[in-house]
Formats: structure tokens, sequence, C-alpha cells
């Protein structure tokens, strides 16, 4: 069994898409959704991506989850049953969606005293992925999310725990369908403050990100 795990923020339409796509699909799966956007979120407003995901794996009672953005949809390729026996055939911690359009995955390389991003893997193993994903409900537990981070944790994530999570690369798909919504993108705006947090907390100088992007603290 499988548990949906989605943290949730000032998105109520993306949400409910969603919600009903997983609905018309897997109409008996367990999903679990935190919203710290609503003023009756029991951990308080704002939380943050870490904590939230941190705290929806405490409650997931499944050995299995699926982490899910909440802009998400499921569809006739969304194949639940074929990317756990994927995940747990391989022995992965950590198996992402194919996310069409997306292809965000690889290793990470030292370069100088920063860190270069590589679209590689290692025999099949990869460093990071996109966080739209199926996982061990354990390897979670144990790799938690950095909660000093609300955004921008998707490095910090990754880059702590190289070399102790084994990531995959599925071909199972799901959609991923962006929304414009002003109100979300106030707060989702301050992504680069919270990377660079991390990246001063642990002296790297610099990423160059799969885009060639260069990023400074």
């Amino acid at each position: 069994m499988i548990t949906i795990l989605i943290k949730t923020f000032k998105r109520p339409k993306t949400l409910k898409r969603l919600l009903d796509s997983i609905k018309r699909f897997y109409p008996d799966i367990p999903v679990i959704v935190l919203d710290d956007s609503n003023p009756e979120c029991e951990f308080g407003f704002d939380i943050g991506l870490s904590k939230g995901r941190n705290e929806l794996v405490k409650k997931c009672q499944t050995k299995y989850c699926a982490i899910i953005d909440d802009d998400c949809v499921f569809n006739e390729k969304t194949d639940l049953d074929k990317i756990l026996k994927e995940l747990i055939d391989k022995d992965l911690d950590i198996l992402q969606f194919k996310i069409p359009d997306l292809e965000y995955y690889g290793i990470y390389e030292k370069d100088g005293d920063g860190v270069k991003y590589l679209k590689e893997s290692r025999d099949g193993i990869y460093d990071f992925c996109a966080n739209i994903f199926v996982a061990k409900t354990e390897s979670l537990r144990k790799y938690k999310w950095d909660e000093e981070l609300k955004l921008g944790e998707h490095f910090a994530y990754f880059y702590e725990h190289r070399g102790k999570l084994k990531v995959g690369i599925s071909d199972v798909e799901i959609e991923h369908l962006h929304e414009n919504n002003p109100d979300y993108h106030i707060f989702r705006n301050r992504a680069m403050t919270y990377v660079k947090i991390y990246m001063n907390k642990k002296g790297v100088t610099h990423i160059k990100d799969l885009g060639g992007a260069l990023h400074q603290p």
C-alpha cells in the first residue's frame, strides 16, 4: 500500500484539480494533505515545505509514499502499481515519476568550493531528482528535510543526503501543470533566500545548475 502526501500552500484550484484526478484513477488510495495557508492548520501558518513534508511523512502509516506537488495531475499513464514495483525491484529509496518537458535529475560534482550539476548517473543511480516521486517511507523518516528552509529546500535535501539515498528515474508519467497565482508567488519568490542560507551554512561558494546558471550567496 502507498499513501499520497501533498504539501500545499495558497493554491486551492490546483489542489482540487490534483485531488479530483487521484480520485478518478485511485478512489481508494490514502491521501494526506497539509495546507499551511489554512488558518486551521495544526502546525501554524507558513511552516514551509521542509517542515510540511517532514510532518506528512510522520503521519504516513504505509511502507511506501508518494511526494506529489499540488500542481500535478494524474492521468492514464500514472500507474502507481508499476512505479512502486520498480522502486521495490530496484531497491531504491526514491523513484521520480517521468515528467514531460522536465528532465531535472543528475549528479553533483565538486567545482572548486562550489557544486556543479551534471545530467549523468552513477551506474543508474542519481544524486537528485524533482520533488515528485515515490519513496520508502522509512528512508524519508531517516533522511529529513532541513526545517530551517521554508523554500529552496531542493538542493539542500539532495546535497545533504547524497550517497545515502538511492535515487532513480521511472518512465511512469505524471502531468505537472503550473498555475499563474500571484498570491502564491509572493511567498514562492523567497526561495533563493533559503538556498543561500544553506550554501552559507555549508561553505558552498556557488552552484552551477543544469541550465548553466550560476548561483552565489
